[in-house]
């Protein structure tokens, strides 16, 4: 309670004080609304303190991250060269082996017997085989979304120059391969993303079940404001829902090299693709009922332009 009194005096004619005149001011609201504003003044101040050093921290927090990705964007470059070289070095001598085993086994193949054959047919096998896993091993290391330039992509071109590649294949084995009757443009790599589809359609066609014909679905659908989703579908082998969380992971085979051959890459660099495209990759597949990969890319920024297959 606040409480200001003034006292006034009445004076008589010889000027002495014969009565007081007294007024009492209640100032207890202003008073109070005084001390409420200093007390939010008091906190404002804190909270200022506070979100200055917590500006202090997150500024060294950014400084730190800018510095180790600095690190990790020349580290990144340092391995590609090293990939690079590497696969270089490696190859060279491979060629060689490859090379000479080939002229050798040419040119003794009517002296050898069948057992020394096969012996020179191993070597130059897994030369081959040993090549295609560095140059996969090459391919997975340059991908980084760093230095990635998206541009807009017809996504019937990419397809059907992934079939086209696998034409020998595709007919070999009787696959049919079917298409939506529209397909969206996206913003990719076009190279990059021809070798998605390519892969997954071979994968299609290397895990084929043995009952029936190949056959591969290739469908799309909107799946947000800014990003479209992919389904490349099989009627294959399948996969054991154990194996899903693995399936990505690069040397990952789950099949012997005699029952099937492959460098266990090929899903690696796909995942690794469209996450460096900004999408993301997943799958749905059961033992004996086939598989489909999904998989979203991004529409085309400026207009989502549809055109006839």
């Amino acid at each position: 309670l606040w409480i200001k009194s003034t006292y006034t005096p009445l004076r008589n004619k010889e000027g002495i004080i014969k009565h007081y005149i007294i007024s009492i001011d209640n100032h207890t609201d202003e008073k109070s609304i005084e001390y409420h504003l200093e007390q939010q003044k008091n906190k404002i101040e804190l909270m200022n303190y506070e979100l200055k050093e917590k500006s202090q921290i997150i500024l060294q927090q950014n400084l730190k991250l800018e510095q180790i990705n600095n690190k990790l964007i020349i580290s990144n470059k340092n391995l590609s060269q090293f990939a690079a070289i590497a696969a270089h070095d490696l190859k060279a001598p491979l060629r060689t082996i490859t090379s000479f085993s080939q002229i050798l086994a040419k040119r003794h193949r009517n002296s050898l017997n069948p057992k020394d054959r096969e012996l020179f047919d191993f070597i130059i096998n897994d030369a081959n085989s040993l090549k295609e896993m560095i140059d996969g091993l090459l391919d997975y290391s340059r991908i980084s979304s760093q230095n990635l330039k998206l541009q807009p992509i017809n996504l019937e071109t990419i397809i059907m120059k992934s079939i086209n590649k696998l034409k020998t294949s595709i007919l070999e084995k009787e696959a049919k391969i079917v298409i939506p009757d529209t397909l969206p443009i996206i913003e990719g790599h076009p190279t990059l993303l021809t070798q998605v589809f390519l892969n997954l359609i071979n994968n299609s066609l290397k895990f084929a079940s043995k009952d029936g014909h190949p056959l591969i679905k290739i469908a799309w659908e909107k799946y947000d404001q800014d990003f479209i989703l992919i389904s490349v579908r099989d009627n294959g082998i399948g996969i054991d829902k154990k194996n899903h969380s693995v399936i990505f992971d690069i040397f990952r085979k789950l099949h012997s090299k005699n029952q099937y051959q492959g460098n266990g890459i090929g899903l690696s660099t796909c995942k690794k693709i469209i996450e460096s495209c900004g999408g993301k990759m997943w799958l749905e597949s059961e033992l004996g009922k086939g598989t489909t990969f999904f998989f979203t890319l991004q529409k085309k920024t400026s207009y989502n332009k549809m055109y006839n297959a």
